[in-house]
This record gives C-alpha cells, structure tokens and sequence, in this order.
C-alpha cells in the first residue's frame, strides 16, 4: 500500500507555541474522565451515540462513536481502512486500528485535527441533542475539563488539586456549548446545517462528504429548550436552567459558529 501524495507542501504551526497549558481548579471546573462517570458523554469513548454523515453519491456512512469517526478522518485516500475502523463496536479497537495503520495517515493530519474534531463534536451535539445538548448545557459558564494522565494536548493532566495541560477538546467543547447557548438565546438555532470542514480531498469511503442538514427533531428540541429559557426570564437564563442527565437519544441537526482555535503541531 502506498500514500497518495497530497499537493503542496503544508506547514503546521506548532499550537504550543501559541496556546501555552492552562492551569484549572478542580472546584472551579467541569471534569470528565471515564465515560461510565455523570459527563462522561463528553468522551469521544462514549457509546450509545452514533453519528451519521451524508456521502456524495447517496449513501450514508455511519460510526459508532466520535472517537471512530474522528480517526477514520486520518485516511481519506484508503476507504478500506476507513471501513474496517468505523465497523468497530469499541472505540478503543478503532482507535487501535487506526495507530496500526499511522504510517498512511494523511500528511497535514497535524495541522487539520482541530477542524475535524470540532465537525465530529458538531455532528455529535446535533445527532443527540437530549443526551450530549442538554448535558453541555448543565456546566454552565464553567470551563470543560478532560482529565488525562497521559495527553496533555486533547486533555489536561492531574496534579493535586488542579490540571494542566492544553486540553483542546475541553475547550472545543466549551465553545461548543456557548455557541449552542448563543443559538438558543437568540432563537437561531432552527433552518441551519453542519457543513463538512474546508479541507482538501475530505472522504470518508471514498466519497465526498455533504452537509448535515436539520431536521423536524432538532427543531422540537429547540423550541423545549428555548420554552424553558424563556420561564427563566433572566439575562442569562441557559445557565440558570436545570437540566436532569438526559437518557434518551433523538438524532438532528445544526449549524454553529466556526470557532478559531490555534492549530495542533504532533499528536493523536
């Protein structure tokens, strides 16, 4: 097998340069660790939430979990390994999967992973917005915290009474959320769709990848969430809203900001 080149020669700007660790509190944080724990959902381990994603040519491609979706990512020129990662029912088996095959990944993998991951989140929130919305929701204005003892980049490690590290998807997740809220409270969450992310030769088996477009159960959940907003009837009412953990799964759509994150140098 070999690597189809990409054209160009991309350069990726190391994010450590740029976003230095940050140090959280645990009191002053929402921390999520293993996916069986309350925010747990936040993991891309989490199972129970596929995620669907429209093709070009009609078909549907449909993961098991973020976490299998994301690193199927890494191969847009081999579908082969891209299906035999996404039929995986453990994320861990995925990702697995997707190390054993690390010498084919793309060549601007580094400088790109931001951009997917934040699309899979996208997908993820929309998809199940009962389960993964209304639990972003709950953390208030809080930071999102991934505790890893491991990855200080996607997540931040322990030390005592605090955390530090980049944690990169916690602060995806944060953006996430607060751009949901800003949806919400300006009732501009309906009519919307999740594009895929601006990159070159973006496939997923061997097709490109269309916009999610929103539909009748996103636009139900909305209009609940907004219902409750507005009993509030406070400035800042999403983070005064008390939102039970959600059981259920309801598949739907959105479109929210793009948010600028400075760009990853070496990692997963």
């Amino acid at each position: 097998m070999t690597r189809s080149p990409f054209p160009g020669k991309l350069e990726c700007v190391s994010s450590r340069t740029h976003s230095p660790p940050t140090t959280y509190r645990r009191s002053e944080a929402i921390i999520f660790r293993h996916t069986r724990e309350d925010w747990g959902v936040f993991s891309n381990m989490a199972g129970g939430l596929p995620l669907c994603v429209p093709l070009r040519d009609g078909r549907t491609c449909t993961a098991r979990t973020a976490e299998a979706l994301y690193q199927a990512c890494r191969f847009p020129e081999y579908p082969n390994i891209q299906a035999e990662i996404l039929e995986q029912a453990s994320p861990m088996r995925a990702k697995w999967i997707s190390r054993h095959y690390q010498e084919f990944t793309r060549p601007d993998w580094d400088c790109i992973r931001l951009q997917v991951m934040r699309w899979c989140l996208r997908l993820k929130l929309v998809q199940h917005p009962e389960i993964f919305g209304e639990l972003l929701l709950r953390t208030g204005n809080l930071p999102i915290v991934e505790e890893s003892h491991r990855d200080d980049f996607w997540g931040a490690r322990p030390n005592g009474d605090v955390l530090i590290g980049m944690n990169m998807l916690g602060r995806l997740l944060t953006k996430l959320r607060d751009g949901l809220r800003k949806s919400l409270q300006t009732q501009r969450c309906h009519n919307l769709q999740i594009p895929p992310p601006r990159i070159n030769r973006f496939l997923l088996l061997g097709s490109e990848v269309c916009a999610f477009l929103p539909g009748e159960a996103w636009s139900t959940w909305c209009n609940q969430i907004m219902a409750k907003l507005a009993d509030t009837n406070s400035h800042d009412a999403t983070s005064e809203v008390t939102f039970p953990i959600p059981r259920q799964r309801v598949a739907c759509q959105l479109d929210l900001p793009i948010f600028e994150i400075s760009e990853p140098s070496n990692g997963e």
